[in-house]
């Protein structure tokens, strides 16, 4: 069974003083029984572009996709 991806979205808007182009996905993975996920394997690919960035949670399941530029993702 896959793990699920919990994710929180903070995207910086461009109406903000300085202008940032850039977001942030933050998330934690569980499992089935609500167990996190260290090591899971992240991607988070933007749906205009096709771009993918990847990452892996950390010991408690965690995870940060950083500095990715604005748009719509889909994370698995």
């Amino acid at each position: 069974m896959l793990p699920k991806i919990v994710s929180s979205f903070l995207l910086s808007a461009a109406f903000l003083a300085a202008q940032v182009t850039t977001s942030q996905v933050v998330g934690t993975v569980f499992d089935s029984q609500g167990t996190v996920v260290p090591g899971a394997q992240i991607a988070a690919q933007n749906e205009q572009t096709g771009q993918t960035i990847p990452a892996r949670s950390n010991q408690v399941g965690s995870y940060t996709l950083s500095a990715l530029p604005v748009g719509f993702y889909t994370v698995s």
